[in-house]
């Protein structure tokens, strides 16, 4: 499931029902647009936030999770990433 913030920044309004089997026109297509958004998420959204992560002072987020995963939600960015995430930022370090 992709998260609002991201669907909002895709470049193609998304169908919800992509994926599942109450929906059959143009279902190749639409399955394709979420397949498409989900790169997007991988290939660019997710290692721009983890370079711009990498390049804050850690004492900055030091203390509070809670910005960061609110930065996340703010990209687009599900929870279930952060361990791509941080594997990223050490690969920019």
């Amino acid at each position: 499931m992709l998260r609002p913030e991201l669907v909002r920044r895709f470049k193609l309004p998304l169908n919800s029902d992509a994926f599942t089997s109450f929906y059959t026109h143009n279902k190749e297509i639409d399955d394709k647009e979420v397949e498409d958004a989900t790169r997007f998420l991988l290939s660019e959204v997710v290692p721009e936030f983890a370079q711009r992560l990498g390049r804050m002072p850690v004492l900055m987020y030091r203390d509070s999770s809670i910005g960061i995963i609110e930065e996340m939600h703010r990209e687009g960015v599900r929870i279930y990433l952060a361990a791509f995430i941080l594997v990223m930022v050490n690969f920019f370090i």
